[in-house]
């Protein structure tokens, strides 16, 4: 028969994989901890409630959601109780917690826009939010570009056209010299092709 944790190993085991992720929105957590421990979305979400409840996390508003930090009580409260979690259990969050947490950390850098407002302050504007009111997205470079750009506008369903400024493409529909096709985009002359997107961890 399968060991069945409890609330509070739970509870503990998300401190701890805070702890280590650093700041972290539920869906990367609820990623993280489904890989890593199959720890299911039902407990994922009842855990975080609670421990947000009780001023164990805190929570602040972010551009990809709330995000997740431990506050000094609850790390006085993992340190405290850390002992309760099985070492395996730990371990397991330990061995890929460097790894998961430099791949957080990348999601949530956001290229942004900015304008100088008249009395001097700077507007800034979040792309991933600036994105979400856009029709089609044109991009010039290469397919590192349009891999990352893809990233963002995944989710919101926006067709991205893809102009090749480097070597090789393999991704980009249109190399630097059919600048002049962009003129069928005025009469909405043309067709969208599905891609498929693959998530990948290398251990």
């Amino acid at each position: 028969m399968q060991r069945r944790p409890s609330d509070l190993e739970n509870k503990l085991l998300l401190l701890h994989a805070v702890d280590r992720l650093g700041a972290v929105t539920a869906p990367q957590l609820l990623a993280f901890m489904a890989e890593n421990d199959g720890m299911d979305y039902i407990t994922l979400q009842l855990c975080l409630a609670e421990l947000d409840d009780a001023g164990l996390l805190r929570r602040r508003p972010h551009a990809l959601g709330m995000l997740y930090t431990l506050t000094g009580e609850g790390l006085d409260t993992l340190s405290m109780f850390r002992a309760r979690v099985p070492h395996s259990r730990l371990e397991g969050i330990n061995r890929v917690a460097d790894n998961w947490r430099i791949r957080f950390r990348r999601e949530r850098q956001m290229l942004s826009d900015f304008e100088r407002a008249p009395n001097g302050d700077y507007a800034v504007r979040p792309l991933p939010v600036e994105l979400k009111s856009a029709d089609l997205i044109i991009t010039f470079g290469g397919d590192g570009t349009i891999l990352h750009l893809a990233k963002l506008v995944a989710l919101n369903k926006i067709p991205v056209l893809g102009i090749n400024m480097g070597g090789l493409g393999f991704i980009a529909e249109l190399e630097a010299g059919e600048l002049e096709a962009l003129r069928k985009l005025k009469d909405w002359d043309f067709q969208t092709e599905q891609r498929m997107m693959l998530d990948v961890t290398v251990q």
